[in-house]
Order: structure tokens, then C-alpha cells, then sequence
């Protein structure tokens, strides 16, 4: 069988529905590539608007017409998006093992294994605990918390399918919180290709 370390690439076609803390929602709909050699994310967005978007350490450019018309900041770096994480088999405990965070708590409970993970000293005054936990090896949800162990984000990682051996979660969800409100992104992944050639052009 197949391993992840064999896969080098992963196409994706993809939509995000999205609704905010004050009510709005969004639909985008495009494609994703990601190459490990590279490390570059490639999203095409056909819906709502027709643009590109190159991510690249944690910066990404949104090029219209073959033009970079803005630059801004990632929401996370190349090396921790599901990507990366999936095609280096790192995705069970996000990448944290190799990060500034070491494990302080691990317990059962049912068919989860859930694991707490707080950052290094020098980090401690910037970085909140994240909580993790799994279900039959594979990454369940995600929880990141303020320096005050405030809830700021949870994820989760739903309906995983297996393309020769190479496990992915076709569906992740993300709410995030503002306060007393709340945000939900839906991301829906299918079409899922590993290793197919990909021009990278934009």
C-alpha cells in the first residue's frame, strides 16, 4: 500500500461556504494545487470572482490577469496548511511535534485520544495552549486558546477518504470566535488528484 512520503503533490477541486459573525455569508468556489518540491499553494478561484491566489511561506499574491494587484498575509504558513501536513504524514497532530510546542497531557475518552500541547517558555506570553484530539490515527478537531486559555478557534476534520493509501479529510470546518459571536467556514474538498502534473502557470 501506498504511503504518504510517496506523494509529492495533491490537486483539489474545492468551495468554502462561509458565514460571519455578523450574518454575512460567501461561496467560493476553484481548485487548489499544492507541491511539496515547491512549496507553493496555487488556489483558482472561478467563483465569485475570477482570480489567483499564490501562497508562499506566509505571504500570499492576488494575481488578476498575470498582474499581482495585492499582497497580504497568510492565515497560516505553507508548511501548516492540511497540504503539507497531509502529503508529510504530519497531519495527525497538525505538525506540532516539530514546532515550539511540546506535549504536556494526553487521555481517552471513547474512541478519541485528545492530547494538550502548550508552547515553549520564551512563547508562553504570546502563544495559548492547543488542544488536539484523534480518532483512529486521524486528525478529529483542533482547539486554539489565548494566553488566558480563551477558546479562539476550533477545527475540525470530518470525512476522510482514501486515495491508494493516502488518507484526507474531503470536509473541514472551522469556527472561529469573536467574543460572543462566531464565525463558520465550511471547506468541502472532491476530485482529489496526487502526483498529476500541474504547470504551475498563473
Amino acid at each position: 500500500m501506498a504511503t504518504a512520503q510517496q506523494f509529492y503533490s495533491i490537486k483539489v477541486d474545492y468551495s468554502v461556504k462561509y458565514k460571519g459573525a455578523n450574518g454575512e455569508q460567501m461561496l467560493q468556489i476553484g481548485t487548489v494545487s499544492y507541491d511539496m518540491n515547491r512549496k507553493s499553494i496555487i488556489i483558482r478561484n472561478s467563483f465569485p470572482d475570477k482570480e489567483v491566489l499564490v501562497q508562499e511561506g506566509n505571504k500570499i499574491k492576488k494575481i488578476i490577469n498575470g498582474t499581482c494587484v495585492q499582497t497580504f498575509d497568510a492565515p497560516v504558513p505553507v508548511d501548516l496548511s492540511v497540504f503539507h501536513l497531509a502529503l508529510s504524514s504530519r497531519l495527525e497532530n497538525f505538525g506540532l511535534d516539530q514546532l515550539s510546542y511540546s506535549m504536556e497531557d494526553i487521555k481517552k475518552e471513547k474512541d478519541l485520544v485528545m492530547t494538550s500541547w502548550k508552547p515553549h517558555e520564551k512563547l508562553q506570553n504570546k502563544l495559548g495552549r492547543i488542544l488536539i484530539s484523534t480518532k483512529n490515527k486521524q486528525l478529529f478537531a483542533i482547539i486554539f486558546t489565548d494566553i488566558n486559555d480563551n477558546v479562539i478557534s476550533k477545527h475540525f476534520y470530518r470525512k476522510y477518504v482514501n486515495i491508494n493509501g493516502f488518507m484526507f479529510p474531503s470536509e473541514t470546518v472551522r469556527i472561529s470566535y469573536f467574543g460572543k459571536k462566531q464565525s463558520y467556514e465550511v471547506t468541502s474538498y472532491k476530485n482529489i488528484r496526487l502526483n498529476e502534473f500541474d504547470d504551475f502557470s498563473f
